[in-house]
Parts: structure tokens; C-alpha cells; sequence
């Protein structure tokens, strides 16, 4: 049986060897953007990548002032094929190394000599040999839904970032620092009986919204598609303002809404309008994030995290919803690491 809970738990020690890992490549891989002269960034993944892609697109253009541009590979290769030049360059992002959609897209961008960088947990992988430089993950075998690679993933982007700004914002490189300790708080049991509440309200819906902005929004994503992976709930993650044009519509007493937020994002208003106009329609509120963000934003449970820049925040408290999902699906009587539908990897 696949063991979802200790690959969460794993993940400590996951963040501290893929950043040490990533620390070791990236100084080449800034010297050639900076050689290249690249004045844009593409990254593009499918599924859990494609997420963290969109949550790269933020961390990379506010720490490097380069352009940035998330795409599903489908897309990438088949909509924005006159749009790639030498002065460009693209980040591949899959655990496996061997998505096809995303393999089929670096092809094609190496074609038009765009510079291609491989995010991958597989450096034997088809990916990591196309590409012309590569970022190794050190998160180890996983088997079931995407918990420890996906956190490397998220890290090693933000590190990226952090070094394509050279150093010269503080508050991104001390957040880096502090990651792993900061994993390892959010898994403790404390945390963990923390969720409680959450994991019991959660198991009794058939239908989850959750709502994010900024870079939070990608962390909706990434949360819903984990769950809905491991506990079959049809989960609907929705940016904090699109939320209201439309979506509000079917928001009753019955409903339950997720608000991911904290007190240092730019767009944190927003969710705590999106919180508001949900309580005034009967809806359940659920707050995870800083105490901050908390403090501003009307919510029936809250889960309040140790607070860190947005940018950060956004790709950390990844890992208490991991493990809430986890969680949930163990309440629901289903087993976290089994799919009936899909594969981990799709290669054809």
C-alpha cells in the first residue's frame, strides 16, 4: 500500500536536499540567462506541474523583473509557437520527466532555439536530457498523489527566483533560509490537532470551493486537486475575485468555502470580500493562513500559520492541506494513496 502519509511527512528533509541540490545548479543557469540576454519566461507543466508553473510565474517576474508566462505544455507548443525566439526561455516542469505533452513542447521550443531548463525529480529522465540545463528534485520515489515532489517543485522555483534577483531582496532570501524549519513547524502534532475541526467539516461535503488570489490562487489549485485525488470530494478552486462573478450564484447554507490568504498578499482584500459576500449567503467559511491575514477576514474555523512573505507562503502552506487531505480521506473511510481513474504519470 502506497504510504501517502509518510511521504508528507518526509517533507522536511525533502525541502533541506532539493534546495541544497538546486543551490549547486542554478548559479549556472543564472549566468546563461544573463549570457542569453532572456527577456522572457515561459514555464509550462501539466496536471500539478501546470500549477506550479502559474505559481511561478509570480515569484519569478517580482524577484527577476523578467517577463514570465505560465502555459499548459498542449498549449505551449500548439498556441504560442510564433511567439518563441533565442531570447527566450522555457522551464519544464514534471516530476516524472517523461509527460509526454510537456517533452512534445520542449522539442518544439528547442527547435526555435529557445533555452530550455528541465524541473525534474528524474535526472535519467527524457526530459532532463532534452533540455539544455536542469534543476534536480531530490524528493525521492513517490507513488501516489503529488505531496513531497510537488513541495520540491514549489521550492525549487522559489529558489530560482531568489537567485534571479541576486540577493538583493532580504525578505525572499531569509524566507528560503527558513523553509525546511518552517515544514517541519507545520507538521507537528500540535498542527495536526489543529486540523481537527477542518478535517471533521470537510468529510461531510460533497462539494468544496476554495478561493485564493495572487499567488495563493495556484495554492487553491494545487489543494483542490489533492483532495479531490484522495477523497473523490468535487472540490471548485476559484480566483478570489473571479469568484463573485458567477460562481456566488450557487452559494447556499449548504455550501462550504476554503479561503487561502495572508495578511502580506497584494490581493488579500479581495478574499476577504469573497469571505464576506459568502457568509452573508449562508455559506460555512474556513480560513487557512497567517494570523494577519485571520484578523481582517470573518471566517467560522481558522487555521492560523506561521507567517511568512506571500511568495513563500503560497508554496509552504502547500503542506498542512496536503496533509488536511490526507486527513479528510482517512475520515471518509477511503484509501488517500489509490486512483481509479487516473495514472501518475501519463507518457502517450
Amino acid at each position: 500500500m502506497i504510504d501517502v502519509y509518510a511521504d508528507i511527512m518526509a517533507e522536511p528533509q525533502v525541502v533541506k536536499d532539493t534546495l541544497a541540490e538546486v543551490g549547486k545548479r542554478l548559479p549556472r543557469i543564472v549566468e546563461e540567462v544573463a549570457r542569453r540576454n532572456i527577456d522572457n519566461i515561459c514555464i509550462v507543466g501539466v496536471g500539478s506541474s501546470y500549477f506550479v508553473a502559474l505559481a511561478a510565474q509570480y515569484i519569478i517576474q517580482e524577484a527577476s523583473g523578467i517577463p514570465a508566462l505560465a502555459f499548459s505544455s498542449m498549449d505551449y507548443q500548439r498556441y504560442y509557437q510564433n511567439q518563441l525566439k533565442e531570447n527566450s526561455a522555457l522551464i519544464a516542469v514534471s516530476q516524472s520527466g517523461e509527460t509526454f505533452e510537456t517533452v512534445d513542447a520542449v522539442r518544439a521550443a528547442s527547435k526555435s532555439g529557445v533555452y530550455t531548463i528541465a524541473l525534474t525529480n528524474n535526472e535519467d529522465s527524457s526530459l532532463a536530457q532534452l533540455c539544455d540545463d536542469l534543476i534536480l528534485l531530490r524528493a525521492g520515489v513517490e507513488e501516489g498523489p503529488g505531496t513531497k515532489t510537488v513541495l520540491a517543485q514549489c521550492v525549487a522555483i522559489y529558489s530560482l527566483g531568489v537567485h534571479l534577483q541576486g540577493g538583493g531582496n532580504g525578505g525572499l532570501v531569509e524566507g528560503l533560509e527558513i523553509a525546511p524549519e518552517m515544514v517541519a513547524e507545520m507538521l507537528r502534532d500540535e498542527y495536526q490537532a489543529e486540523l481537527e475541526p477542518f478535517v471533521e467539516h470537510i468529510a461531510g461535503q460533497k462539494v468544496l470551493y476554495i478561493i485564493g488570489a495572487g499567488p495563493f490562487w495556484p495554492l487553491a489549485l494545487q489543494h483542490a486537486n489533492v483532495l479531490r485525488e484522495m477523497s473523490k470530494i468535487h472540490c471548485f478552486p476559484f480566483e478570489a475575485t473571479e469568484f463573485r462573478h458567477g460562481p456566488l450564484e450557487v452559494i447556499s447554507r449548504d455550501s462550504t468555502v476554503l479561503v487561502l490568504s495572508s495578511g502580506d498578499c497584494r490581493g488579500h482584500d479581495q478574499a476577504i470580500r469573497a469571505a464576506k459576500l459568502c457568509k452573508e449567503a449562508g455559506a460555512a467559511v474556513l480560513y487557512v493562513g497567517d494570523a494577519a491575514g485571520g484578523a481582517e477576514l470573518e471566517a467560522d474555523q481558522k487555521l492560523i500559520l506561521p507567517e511568512m512573505n506571500e511568495f513563500l507562503g503560497a508554496q509552504l502552506y502547500l503542506v498542512p492541506l496536503q496533509l488536511l487531505s490526507y486527513l479528510v480521506t482517512k475520515r471518509i473511510g477511503l484509501n488517500p494513496g489509490e486512483f481509479v481513474n487516473i495514472v501518475k504519470t501519463w507518457t502517450q
